[in-house]
């Protein structure tokens, strides 16, 4: 398990499932993709998306 990994699980899928209105699956795929991001260098505090991205 990386580190951005570790930081999405501490949030549940119901509560993704509640906040979205979506789906279990969707709510799975949505906290995988916040997980990615995370593991590419994206910071949500500040909104940084590294250069590569642009």
């Amino acid at each position: 398990m990386n580190e951005a990994t570790h930081y999405v699980d501490v949030v549940s899928l119901n509560d993704i499932e509640a906040a979205v209105g979506a789906a279990r699956t969707t709510a799975g795929e949505l906290r995988q993709e916040a997980a990615e991001l995370l593991a590419g260098g994206y910071d949500p505090m500040t909104a940084y998306a590294p250069q590569s991205w642009h």
